[in-house]
């Protein structure tokens, strides 16, 4: 299926490549029997598209006539001029920021602020994870690929990567294995960032990788008897406990855990609502008994919180997807706040390095902020 759906793809593209480059060289005068010898250059192709816009096109339509030229210059004139990766970036950043104009959002706001001081290569790879909704942990870990792939090939910027091709992907995913003897899923995961790289920034496929595959053993994986749990659980007090319970009770991961809000937690239906988990999933988990009244006494605790929150005019949270804008006072509300808070206050992140996945800038500032692994509660 995934074989027939790239065929299709790779079809499709080659008919829209050869229906822009002959509406090209119509409008540049040249007859048929002479297309396939034209020496076009980047001027001829910015009058191209200046007659298109002069005409109304949508930006995302001009973008879509570079791909289909620079497919034409890569497939059938199978050369490397002209020069048009740049031009179909600064086209690629006009379509992206009248896409967000258009939703009274800028660019910043849809992704948050990106170091100017990284590699251009890392800033436009922030750009599509965030714009692609990747987790703030899948990104870490892609840029940290990245970054590892253009120190192994000595490349500096976006511009370094046009001689970058499959035979490159290879020989680093082979060297991985090779030189770091690195387990199967670290192996696949540089795969998968390099990927994206190429689908997503870079904007072309590397082909088929055929690179020596880390073969480290599956691990029997070690689970703890029932005495063992409750002498680890008997370690803990307080919140926690509760936190330690949650996790064994529900089989949730920490930062799951972590992201409870108030509302998440329905003590009606002995249901706990799971949002945004790995894979950007949503799931029930079962509310074990012992555990109402604990949560019953914390979220109690935290209406007191919250409350003196308000007192002082700091009751904010972040949230999710465009919810700020679709309900500005949201934030504020009680159901929205995070279980576990953090004892201390955090920026918003959209004005840091994080996803722009919070409330928007009419509410600048600190906000109460989920509990972190490694602080206190």
């Amino acid at each position: 299926m995934n074989a027939q759906r790239s065929s299709f793809v790779e079809d499709k593209d080659e008919k829209y490549a050869h229906l822009w480059f002959a509406s090209f060289c119509k409008f540049h005068n040249i007859p048929d029997n002479e297309s396939q010898q034209w020496d076009f250059g980047n001027e001829h192709v910015k009058t191209f598209l200046r007659d298109k816009r002069a005409k109304k096109m949508p930006t995302w339509k001009r973008l879509k006539i570079v791909h289909g030229l620079i497919w034409y210059r890569n497939h059938v004139r199978r050369s490397r001029n002209p020069r048009l990766e740049d031009l179909r970036a600064i086209l690629q950043a006009a379509v992206i920021d009248e896409t967000f104009q258009q939703q009274d959002r800028t660019i910043e706001e849809a992704v948050g602020k990106i170091d100017p001081k990284e590699a251009d290569v890392i800033q436009a790879m922030r750009r599509a994870l965030r714009l692609n909704d990747k987790k703030w942990n899948t990104e870490k870990a892609y840029v940290g690929k990245v970054r590892a792939f253009m120190a192994d090939r000595g490349l500096k910027s976006l511009a370094d990567f046009e001689s970058i091709g499959a035979s490159d992907v290879e020989a680093h995913l082979t060297d991985l294995v090779v030189d770091g003897d690195i387990a199967v899923s670290t192996q696949n995961q540089a795969f998968s960032a390099l990927l994206f790289l190429f689908r997503h920034v870079l904007q072309r496929d590397f082909g088929r990788i055929e690179a020596m595959r880390s073969n480290k053993a599956a691990y029997i994986p070690t689970v703890m008897s029932k005495p063992e749990v409750v002498r680890v659980l008997s370690f803990f007090t307080g919140v926690y406990l509760i936190i330690a319970q949650i996790l064994y009770g529900c089989g949730m991961r920490i930062s799951e855990c972590l992201r409870l809000r108030v509302k998440d937690i329905d003590f009606d239906q002995m249901l706990i609502e799971i949002h945004n988990s790995k894979g950007n999933k949503s799931r029930f988990a079962p509310l074990p008994k012992q555990l109402v009244e604990p949560l019953r006494r914390l979220v109690k605790q935290r209406e007191e919180l919250h409350q003196r929150d308000e007192a002082n005019g700091v009751a904010s949270v972040w949230l999710p997807n465009a919810l700020a804008s679709k309900y500005p006072n949201a934030h504020r509300e009680f159901k929205w706040q995070f279980l576990f808070a953090s004892a201390r206050f955090s920026k918003d992140r959209e004005t840091g390095p994080f996803r722009a996945i919070c409330s928007s800038f009419r509410y600048p500032g600190v906000r109460r902020s989920a509990a972190t692994p490694g602080y206190s509660l």
